[in-house]
């Protein structure tokens, strides 16, 4: 599985992003994790946002599944969403 990360501009962080994806890299040791680049389809694209504006935008990238992450509740409930699926 490939989880691609899209970090929005970080203008207005409430909560650390670099450990958001720490923890969802930790909690899915045998997923390939990169930055997510246009014109590569991603099995799960993980849109990380400092607050609940979630203005980053993602609208040139594809996956098959979408999480934004906007608090560390939504990182929580995200990875036990791709446990319950995998």
């Amino acid at each position: 599985m490939t989880i691609g990360i899209k970090y929005c501009g970080g203008c207005n962080p409430r909560y650390n992003r670099k450990q958001a994806v720490e923890t969802l890299v930790e909690a899915f040791p045998h997923w390939t994790v990169s930055t997510a680049y246009p014109n590569v389809c991603y099995d799960v694209l993980v849109v990380v946002c400092g607050c609940s504006a979630t203005c980053a935008t993602i609208s040139d990238l594809q996956a098959t599944q979408t999480f934004i992450l906007a608090t560390q509740a939504d990182v929580d409930a995200c990875i036990q969403q791709l446990k319950k699926e995998t």
